[in-house]
Formats: structure tokens, sequence, C-alpha cells
């Protein structure tokens, strides 16, 4: 069922939940606050909660006047749901004041822009944010873009949908930027560059989340695949259902490994005396997966802090460790979080330092933290890192040394897991929890379009992710249900613009022509849904991924490329946004025939960048490239497959051919986790990943 006042929330349960502005018996959503992004088009909604039968009359007034350029009203309805709908289409670019009013109630919402609202929504690749990109001091230190707007929508999870709504907008500066979505933000700058005009980002995401926990009850239940989730997901959980969860839980959490132990009486590396020239160095915070490689154990990290004074109240201030502590300054440890808090990972480390311990000079600090699987080590904000002596703030982000301790073997954490039970009363991959909390609010405030950076945790399941994502689209759209929210140029309409990120290569590099990976066919999955569904579009990212990190930090040409598409697509700007793109495949003799758009500038290879955590082989693999192209493969009347030669034929052609295979039955191209391929056009874009049946 639709709901186009879904969005609403009450004053009573807004005003301490929400931030929402408010005054008694008149309200709208938190996203109705200062700093606002309102969209360009003609019906634009403006919506909240008053008396029933109340007669609210909304208007836009240019600067500080009282001069109405733009004005509506709407009567609330018997639960007190009132919306109207602003004509923003002709209005000039300039700051604006919103003023709602029901007789002598009225609330103002100031620094008021007209520009292109998108939705950015998704797991972590979307949720990360611009303090943690490549080069992001300086990105930090740029962002002074005053009509660029970012609303950040706080994480929530609700069986059913709710209108309650905690967020805020941020004019960006580089005191807001850190925080923002890196994939949104610059997402945003580009346009806004391009267009020359405002752009406001919505942000809803979370990391780690499934694609069905982004659905409504109506866009999944005609699916059938999730609907013994959704009824257990609704049902208040009992006494006795909580009891055994409880007991699963801390038998689950009992299959961890245990602390094997330490050395650190014996090497004293928590003393300041300690020399640690041989340990390896790295930047703090990061996890240290990402220059250590996939590895779990017991990891020690080391610094020293100069003090010209040691006396006063002082504080250690860490950010989140990943997963288990003990920390020392000087030889004594002044805190830690060990497997009795399960969620310690999450949990910001801030500990008092008993007087006595610091002095004046060199100090040493001395972190042992056991990463008993996935993700390990310092992993939060720079910002969060430092210590506090008498007032006096020393950052510790930068520079540290660390020692792999101890490594656990034959630990498949992936798999326990997944062995995690679920809990009753759900969690946010819950099918609709996300949809009901962190979407459902915002209905139906006007967008431009939509962006979607998820599907990692959905791999595994690429045949289901084309239908599920395909109801997910058509089920935001059914739900917002636009009139006319407009773009720049023509009508976004209902069936407002979807963009995809293509999940970007990740783990070792393959050098198997037959690898069929999970992240490959996920890419397809989400290829199929960029090519049928209506006024969708992908950004391909096979390029630009770390084969040691899920989350890449070039962040910024993700947000580029997703612009470009965008622009070509949204916009009707003339701009290549693709690379090569396969539009058909055929086999002639033993050779495929494969015609490619977007080949703007021709067909060139890439160079691959290699540094010191290349494998040799790989190493071997890039250099006996030397310029060719690669990355093809195809497939022998027995199932075998094998790499392929790539000749260009003409502007728009390849022929592939492996002079082993005489009649070639299907063809691939960067069809692994993490691909050795180097297709490209003159824009530098990258090729496609694909992979179709050619021959019987």
């Amino acid at each position: 069922m639709k709901n186009n006042a879904s969005g609403i929330v009450s004053f009573l349960a807004g005003v301490a939940a929400t931030g929402m502005v408010a005054c008694a018996g008149l309200s709208a959503p938190a996203i109705f606050s200062d700093n606002m992004m309102l969209q360009r088009g003609a019906e634009v909604p403006v919506f909240g909660q008053a008396d029933p039968g109340a007669v609210v009359k909304v208007a836009l007034m240019s600067g500080e006047s009282a001069e109405a350029v733009a004005a509506a009203e709407s009567k609330a309805d018997g639960q007190g749901h009132w919306m109207a709908r602003l004509d923003t289409s002709k209005l000039p670019n300039e700051t604006y004041q919103l003023r709602i009013e029901n007789g002598d109630k009225t609330l103002r919402v100031k620094n008021v822009l007209i520009g292109q609202v998108w939705l950015a929504s998704g797991q972590s690749n979307m949720e990360w944010a611009v303090a943690n990109v490549n080069h992001r001091d300086a990105e930090i230190a740029d962002a002074n873009y005053p009509e660029i707007r970012h609303f950040i929508v706080e994480k929530a999870i609700s069986p059913t949908p709710t209108g309650e709504l905690r967020g805020h907008w941020d004019v960006t500066t580089p005191q807001t930027a850190g925080r923002f979505t890196a994939v949104g933000y610059f997402f945003a700058r580009y346009l806004h560059k391009e267009l020359k005009v405002p752009v406001g980002i919505i942000h809803s995401s979370w990391g780690g989340t499934v694609a069905e926990a982004w659905t409504s009850e109506e866009g999944l239940r005609p699916l059938g695949d999730f609907n013994a989730n959704l009824d257990a997901f609704t049902k208040a959980p009992n006494a006795d259902a909580a009891a055994e969860y409880q007991r699963k839980l801390i038998e689950w959490q009992a299959g961890f490994p245990a602390d094997p132990g330490d050395a650190k009486a014996e090497h004293k590396y928590t003393e300041v005396g300690f020399d640690d020239g041989d340990w390896k160095t790295l930047q703090l915070p990061q996890k240290i997966e990402a220059v250590a490689g996939d590895v779990d154990g017991i990891f020690w990290f080391r610094t020293t802090v100069a003090l010209d004074q040691a006396d006063g109240e002082a504080e250690l201030s860490l950010g989140p460790i990943d997963d288990f502590d003990h920390t020392y300054i000087n030889g004594v440890e002044v805190g830690g979080i060990g497997k009795e808090n399960p969620e310690a990972y999450s949990v910001p480390r801030i500990y008092k330092i008993p007087a006595g311990t610091l002095k004046k000079g060199t100090n040493a600090i001395a972190v042992r933290v056991f990463d008993h699987g996935g993700d390990g080590g310092l992993t939060g904000a720079p910002a969060q890192m430092k210590l506090t002596v008498g007032g006096k703030e020393h950052p510790l982000a930068g520079e540290w040394r660390y020692k792999i301790e101890h490594k656990l073997a034959n630990w498949d954490f992936p798999a326990h897991a997944g062995r995690r039970p679920a809990a009753p009363g759900g969690n946010q991959n819950s099918p609709t929890a996300l949809f009901n909390a962190m979407l459902n609010p915002i209905v139906p405030y006007a967008i431009a379009g939509a962006i979607w950076y998820q599907g990692e945790s959905n791999v595994g399941r690429d045949g289901q992710y084309v239908r599920l994502l395909s109801a997910m689209i058509e089920d935001w759209r059914s739900h917002w249900d636009q009139k006319t929210a407009g773009t720049l140029g023509k009508e976004a309409g209902r069936d407002f613009p979807f963009y995809i990120v293509q999940l970007a290569n990740f783990m070792p590099i393959s050098t198997s022509p037959g690898n069929s990976d999970g992240f490959a066919r996920l890419r397809q999955a989400q290829t199929k849904v960029a090519n049928t569904v209506k006024n969708a579009g992908q950004s391909i990212t096979i390029d630009i991924g770390e084969a040691n990190d899920i989350h890449p930090r070039n962040k910024q040409e993700v947000g580029k490329r997703l612009a470009r598409v965008a622009l070509a697509k949204t916009y009707g700007k003339e701009v290549e946004y693709a690379g090569p793109t396969l539009e058909s495949a055929k086999a002639e003799g033993d050779r495929v025939m494969l015609a490619y758009s977007h080949v703007t500038g021709g067909f060139k290879s890439k160079v691959i960048a290699v540094d010191d955590k290349t494998p040799e082989a790989v190493r071997g693999a890039l250099a006996a490239m030397d310029g060719e192209i690669k990355g093809f493969a195809v497939r022998d009347a027995e199932g075998a497959w094998h790499y392929a030669s790539a000749e260009i034929v003409d502007d728009h052609t390849i022929a592939l051919s492996a002079g082993e295979v005489e009649r070639p039955t299907a063809a691939r191209y960067a069809f692994a986790d993490n691909p050795l391929a180097n297709l490209c056009n003159g824009k530098d874009l990258p090729a496609e990943p694909f992979e179709v049946e050619v021959g019987k």
C-alpha cells in the first residue's frame, strides 16, 4: 500500500527523538530543518503533523523578507497528517526561508536552497566517510562549498514502517565534510561544478547490510523468498524466545578462538626503553588487514609522545579497537576491553591515566590487540586518537610501529560469523528493517534520483539479487510516487533515476581463467538490473579496488564516474559515462567476435599498478601483458576455460581466440573477484565485465 504521508512524525514523538522543527500542535520531520536543500520541481511536497482538520500554510520567502515567492496550503486529515506542494521550478538560485504556519503557530526553516537532491544509500562503501579516503587532509581542507548540503539519516531499525527520523543538514565546510559519505560527496561536488547548481545529498546507509533490509514488505512479499523471515521479524519476541537467543548467542561466542597469551613480560614491549626499530610501520587509524593482509591474531602497536609537562588530569583516547585490547603507557596498563564485551570492536577506547604514569619527555604508548576474526586494529577516525594532559591535546594519529606476534591458524571466521543466531525482534539485516526506519521517514521528500553502493553482503545470491534489486527499485519508486519532482532539463517523475556502483575488484588477484567467483557473479547481476530496469544505470569500478581491503580508498573516482552517468543520462549532457560495453557476441569458427559501444577514443590497455604487496606470480603476469589487452577467456566444448588473445578488428569490434580452443562456446571478460584485466576506452573508463554464451 502506498503511503505518501509515511514520512510524517508526531509532535510528541518528534521533539525528543528526531530534532524536527516543531511547536505545540504543528511539526515537520527533521529533514525540514535549517540548511536544507529542496528539489527543484513543479510539485515539491512539504509535510508534517498538525491538529486534525487544521489548515497548514506553507511558503518560501526570498532571503529575510516576508515576501512569499511560492506558497501552498493543506488541511490535516483525521490523523493530523498534512502535505502541501510547492512549485520551485522557476525560482532563482538564492537563499530562502521556509515558513510553515497554522493560525498563530509558525515554524521557520532558515538558509534553504533549491537544487538537485540525490538519495545515497547502501552498505559500508557508501557509508565510508571523507575522513578515510585517499588524500583526506587535502580533500577536507578544500571542502568549502556552501551550495553542497548533506543530510545524514541516523541508524535505526523497525519491524514496521515508522515516521520517526533522526538527522540534520550540514553545509559543506572543512569542519563538517570529514563525516560525509565520500561517494555521495564526490558525486555531489562533480555535479555542482559541472551544472553550476546547488546539490544536496540525503545519506542513508549502514555497513554490512543486505538489500532485502532496504526493501519494504510490499516490495518483498511478491518475491516469496523472505516471507518466513518477514513473519518472524514482525512478531514481538516473547520471554522464552529472548532467553533461547541469549543461550545460543553465548554458545556461538564461545566458539571464537581463545586468546593464546602474549610475551610482553619477556620482550618488554610496553616499556619506554624497548627497541622497536625492527618493527614495521603503518598509519593509524586503519585496519591491520590493509597492511598485513587477511590475518587474525595478536598485534602490537607502539608509538611515543613527548610531553613538556605531565601534571594535571590525563586521558588517552584511541577510538574503537577491533576486537579486544590491553593498553599501556610507560609499562603501566591503563585500560582494556576483553571478551566480556562481544561488541568491543565498536567501542571507542577512552582511558583515564593514573597519576604518576606520565613523565616529562618521552612516553611510550603500547597497545596489544587480539583480533579474533574479520577486521582488526585501531579503526576509528583520526580525531579520536589523542592524549590529553592538563587540558592540552596531543594528536596520536599518524605513523606507529606494529608487530604481528601470533596468527590464528585453521580459523574460518566467515563460516563462524554466518552461524550467528538470529536475534528475536530482528537486526539491521532483517527484511524491511532499514526501509521501515531509514527510508520510510523521508518519503515522499522530493529527490532527483538515487545512487546505490551495495552488494557485498549479497554475494553468493546473484540469481536472487537480480530479482531482489529490481524489486527494491520498483518498491522505492512506488512509495515515492513523485508527481513532477523534476531535474535540470527534464522531469524525473515517478521513475526517478537509480544508478548502481558495480562492485570493485577485491581479494587476491586471479591468475586463472576458470574462476567462478562470487563477486564476479554479483557484478553480472548488477549489470542485468542496470540494463533491464527503466531509467537505471551503473558505474564500473573493476580497476580501482584494493586486493586487501573491501573498502577502496579512491572514492573520488567512484563519485566522479557516478556523476558522469547522471550528467549523461539524467541531465542530457554530452559526456562519455561508460567504458567499452558489450553489445553482442557470436562465435565464428575458432574465434569469438565481440561488438562494443562506448569506445570513445578507441580501445586501449590500461596500466595496472603494482606495489610491494603484489605477489611475484602476478608481477610476472603483468609484465607479460606488455601493453596487450588482457582479461578475456573463452570456454571450449568440454567446459574448460582458457585465456584468450584479443585482436582489435575495427573501432567497435574485438576478436578473441585461444589456440587450443577450436569451438568456443562462451566468453568472459574480467570475470573474477580481482581479475587481471586492462581494457578501457580513450577516456580511461574500464570495460564492463561479462560472461556470455556464444555457441552450442
